[in-house]
């Protein structure tokens, strides 16, 4: 991650803005060729616009000079106008029709750029969002910098270099088309004009390049921080209201929001400021233009030139504007596409190809029944420790067993858990399911062998929906079985509160399940787990909330419920442990057979 960081920033913004817009995929690489058309067709119909105002004025102030034209005669004897006065009339509704065609076509262009940036956006956010849930358990650990990701630093690479870059190169190629044609008109003026407003332009981003680079390592920092303080505030809400706390986190948030909004503050005007300026400058050069041209040329002639140069600087500055504020803001945001580009980078979901005889003889034996699991001399310890968690660590699970693991708090015990559902791979040593070391296997094949199991925490996270859809978890809600549902209530003991309800088990439990106690909220996790059909059921301390009677009553149920289901039990509780056949205790990194 690092030496891939490192490559990226040594990138120049163009070529990390390059490495973006070549990742899109086909069809939306499809529609900016479409907005590259439109835009060619925008800038033709702003050129038209802008030359037709000559024609116009010379119509107005001298209507016989183009009334005497051969072509024009003959078109106005069709349409039955005989003398030059009577053309000023449809001149100008000519006029006015070209205008307004020439901003319906502004519009559809502009809502095009909005609409690309936000499907980029959708496509991006979608993408990494998948990449995240999908990467190893051991990186989710640390959760506040994937929610900034998400949620704030995508938003700023849709919004600070997107779209903008999108506005920059209409902004471009409408505003080449213009100057050229303003240089047909008055070459000099128009001229020194564009190299007095480049030169310009180009002092202002000289200048403000050092604070826009700080600004762009500061912004993301900083939003992550405000994440976690966030998270946190949340978390620990009951201590902070116990301890009165409140000023603490209060003032934590306001430092470095404070510090959010001023480097916002300061990138606006940065960002405002130039056109501000430049538009006295460029009235000031158009009077100085028109004096001399009235001087030399008499007011007659010069009014028509005068009012076309007038209405090309007025369409040329906020253009040259929208280019500015596009090199600005990528500049700006550049350190949140650095970071989103990483994530595009590094978290590769994986194309699995089996094509080993392991992987085949795993699905082969596995996926049909669980027959055993076998730890194998198993070292672990977590990436950031010298120490092993789990040393030497041995142990044989047959089906249909019942294995209670018992051991002190931090001895290592969720950690096994943690191996035997293959969420985190041993240091040292292997995992046999059914004979098969899964280490020699694909990712495919380990997703199967999770399939059949079922993991109870001790603490259980609900969503703020109905307690079917908690109990059925990510089954969409027209094929919850409901008879089913029924079922595992009964076994968890929550069929009589259940039909207390009004809405029975389309009763909604609040946020993380505050409509219900905590040992309603350990029942429904058990629930979760047997709906699934496991072949493998471990309870990591999933009855600590229970009384003693309600407990004995679910494992009772449950160790009946299927001789052939295999059950790991994770307890403190010493009545637990009648219902095991087999009982270890974790010590000293390893495992002692009790029982």
């Amino acid at each position: 991650m690092e030496s891939n960081n490192k490559k990226l920033k040594d990138l120049s913004t163009i070529n990390l803005s390059l490495k973006l817009w070549l990742s899109l995929k086909k069809k939306r690489k499809f529609q900016f060729f479409v907005y590259l058309i439109l835009l060619v067709i925008s800038s033709f119909a702003e050129v038209v616009s802008l030359a037709s105002v000559i024609p116009l004025l010379s119509v107005l102030s001298e209507p016989e000079r183009i009334f005497n034209l051969s072509l024009v005669n003959s078109i106005a004897s069709k349409f039955y106008i005989s003398s030059a006065e009577n053309i000023r009339l449809p001149i100008t509704l000519v006029f006015g029709i070209i205008v307004i065609l020439c901003g319906i076509i502004r519009l559809l262009n502009l809502w095009f750029s909005f609409r690309l940036a936000s499907s980029v956006g959708h496509d991006l956010s979608s993408e990494i969002f998948n990449k995240i849930i999908k990467r190893p358990y051991l990186e989710h650990l640390n959760s506040g910098d994937s929610i900034s990701i998400v949620n704030t630093e995508i938003t700023s690479v849709v919004y600070g270099i997107i779209i903008p870059q999108l506005l920059l190169l209409s902004s471009l190629i409408i505003s080449i088309f213009l100057c050229i044609t303003l240089l047909v008109i008055n070459f000099k003026a128009t001229f020194i004009s564009i190299i007095l407003i480049f030169f310009f332009y180009y002092c202002s981003l000289s200048l403000s390049k050092n604070v826009l680079r700080k600004n762009s390592q500061l912004q993301p920092k900083i939003n992550m921080k405000l994440v976690r303080i966030i998270q946190e505030s949340f978390g620990y809400i009951r201590e902070i209201i116990l301890n009165q706390k409140y000023t603490y986190f209060s003032n934590s948030f306001k430092k470095n929001n404070y510090r959010l909004n001023s480097i916002m503050a300061k990138s606006a005007f940065i960002n405002a400021y130039p056109r501000i300026l430049i538009e006295p400058f460029g009235i000031v050069i158009l009077s100085v233009v028109g004096c001399i041209t009235v001087i030399y040329s008499g007011f007659n002639n010069a009014l028509p030139l005068l009012v076309t140069l007038a209405l090309g600087s007025q369409r040329i500055i906020p253009l040259i504007q929208k280019i500015y504020e596009g090199v600005v803001k990528t500049r700006l945001y550049r350190d949140s596409l650095i970071l989103v580009l990483e994530f595009l980078n590094k978290y590769k979901i994986k194309e699995y190809l089996e094509k080993t005889e392991n992987i085949q003889k795993f699905s082969e034996k596995y996926l049909n029944t669980f027959s055993s699991l076998e730890l194998k001399d198993i070292y672990f310890k977590y990436p950031n420790d010298s120490k092993y968690l789990l040393s030497g660590l041995c142990l044989k699970i047959n089906k249909g067993d019942r294995i209670a693991i018992i051991g002190e708090s931090g001895s290592g015990k969720s950690t096994l858990v943690d191996l035997l559902i293959g969420l985190i791979p041993p240091s040292l040593g292997q995992i046999i399911i059914n004979g098969i070391n899964i280490g020699d296997c694909g990712e495919g094949d380990i997703a199967n062998w999770r399939e059949k199991i079922s993991l109870v925490s001790q603490r259980i996270f609900l969503a703020e929906t109905s307690i079917k859809e908690n109990i059925a978890f990510g089954i969409e809600k027209n094929k919850i079985k409901s008879d089913k549902i029924n079922k595992v209530l009964k076994t968890t003991l929550l069929d009589a509160y259940i039909s207390k309800k009004r809405f029975g088990i389309d009763t909604i439990v609040g946020e993380n399940g505050i409509s219900l106690s905590g040992g309603q909220q350990q029942r429904l996790g058990i629930a979760r787990g047997i709906y699934k059909n496991p072949q493998f059921l471990i309870l990591d301390e999933a009855t600590s909330a229970l009384d003693y009677k309600t407990e004995f009553k679910i494992l009772n149920n449950l160790s009946s419920m299927n001789n052939e289901l295999t059950i790991v039990m994770i307890t403190h509780r010493e009545n637990n442990l009648k219902f095991c056949n087999k009982i270890f205790r974790v010590k000293n990194g390893n495992l002692i057979k009790v029982k």
